[in-house]
């Protein structure tokens, strides 16, 4: 159980970067203050695959 909650906090504090990362770009803000750890083709990557799990959550929906 342990390991499942620290791999939650771990996709959880990914996810709080995308979405900082995501409202600084609508901003138009300076993004690397807030991801100076991960690099900018990982936050593209990690975004395709958040859209991709949203979108066949959508699919399973209808």
């Amino acid at each position: 159980m342990n390991y499942v909650k620290h791999l939650a906090n771990i996709y959880l504090n990914l996810y709080i970067k995308i979405a900082i990362y995501l409202i600084s770009l609508l901003l138009k803000k300076d993004i690397h203050f807030y991801n100076k750890d991960i690099p900018d083709t990982a936050v593209i990557y990690w975004v395709k695959v958040i859209r991709h799990i949203f979108g066949s959550m959508d699919i399973k929906r209808e």
